[in-house]
């Protein structure tokens, strides 16, 4: 039987622990490495995770290293021939991992239905609804890759790909390097519809939640991507993928929504120049990708014409409440 080694790293979440280790434990599929890294709570966390007693569950106390740090230890502790990431304040669904492993069959990665969760209510992420990736070729098909989403969690990968791949520590986005980094080594990609999925609970104070000077990691981690690739030699094969993902992510999203709700002190007119220099030095043709929308090439435009301008943009973006 296949084996699911499942990476739980938590950190100050003693609220919201306990029910994701449940939602695990009382999983219907049975073959489980459960490998769960505190990491560095000063909270109740670690004491709430040392009353579990599950043979199926290893707890490891580690001085704080942040989520990248806790994941890649976890790593280094997987037995499985698959790996799955759940996020300590998320929880999956009983049937997920037991669907998920039946649909196994020659795939590289299967994700399973993303849902958001509040205490109130839960509904289906809305791009669930999108285009799915159903068993394309995607060194056949590369494009196909811009339909994974770059967060790690709900899906089940071959752990022989994770094996020289780890987080990047000491920077926040590190989910986005992880996953663009897989892209070469992914052929085949199933993604399930199903109401056995897996729940991204929403709340307050989490880092995709926070707009701190974190938001400005974004940049290294692109020019980390941009570096490696270079390094293997794969930048040309995979550029309008990663000027794709780079420019949305630094423009659209970074400059586009990100400085709207800057809470810090660094002067976004730096910040911008930083930014919009290096997809300047890239990826000066972006506006030529076919992957981009219309309404993502006219933002992307407008942002990149002055900072002035930009800051325009944000602000509708802000009021609007994007």
């Amino acid at each position: 039987m296949i084996t699911v080694s499942v990476i739980v790293a938590a950190y100050n979440i003693e609220k919201y622990i306990g029910r994701c280790i449940d939602s695990i434990l009382n999983s219907t599929y049975p073959h489980l490495q459960i490998i769960v890294v505190d990491d560095g709570s000063t909270d109740n966390t670690g004491k709430i995770l040392d009353t579990y007693h599950d043979e199926r569950l290893e707890v490891y106390h580690i001085e704080n290293r942040g989520v990248s740090g806790a994941r890649n230890l976890a790593l280094d502790k997987v037995k499985g021939e698959f790996t799955l990431f759940v996020d300590g304040d998320d929880y999956i669904a009983d049937y997920m991992i037991e669907e998920m492993v039946k649909n196994i069959s020659n795939q590289d990665i299967i994700e399973t239905t993303q849902y958001f969760a509040t205490d109130s209510k839960t509904w289906r992420k809305p791009y669930q609804t999108n285009a799915k990736i159903n068993e394309i070729n995607l060194q056949a098909k590369k494009g196909g890759c811009l339909l994974l989403t770059l967060a790690p969690h709900s899906r089940l990968y071959k752990s022989v790909l994770l094996k020289d791949l780890r987080f990047p520590e000491g920077l926040v986005f590190e989910d986005n390097y992880f996953i663009s980094m897989l892209f070469p080594k992914l052929v085949y990609v199933t993604k399930l519809d199903t109401v056995n999925g897996y729940y991204h609970y929403k709340r307050e104070g989490s880092t995709t939640l926070t707009f701190n000077d974190k938001i400005f990691d974004m940049l290294p981690i692109q020019m980390k991507i941009v570096e490696d690739y270079q390094k293997n030699e794969l930048f040309e094969d995979y550029y309008l993928i990663l000027e794709k993902n780079a420019v949305h992510d630094l423009i659209y999203s970074t400059i586009g929504r990100k400085f709207g709700h800057y809470k810090g002190k660094q002067d976004l007119r730096v910040k911008y120049k930083e930014i919009t220099d290096f997809v300047r030095e890239v990826y000066p043709n972006y506006r030529e990708n076919v992957f981009f929308s219309k309404k993502e090439r006219i933002i992307c435009d407008m942002i990149m014409h002055s900072y002035e301008l930009s800051r325009f943009v944000t602000l509708v973006v802000k009021v609007c409440g994007y």
